[in-house]
């Protein structure tokens, strides 16, 4: 869940930035690629903590 809503996020943020900017699609395809790292990061914490957990 934490993944979709960072690239949801990034990319809602990016395309209102480009709608501001007249930039389009650069600021959308920057935003979703930095919410796709934000979600990866989050999964491979909660893998992290998740594999803790079983071997203990």
């Amino acid at each position: 869940m934490e993944m979709a809503f960072s690239v949801l996020a990034g990319t809602v943020v990016g395309y209102a930035l480009d709608a501001v900017f007249e930039t389009a699609p650069v600021l959308t395809i920057v935003f979703l690629v930095v919410g796709l790292v934000a979600g990866v990061a989050a999964f491979v914490k909660l893998w992290i903590l998740l594999k803790e957990k079983i071997e203990l």
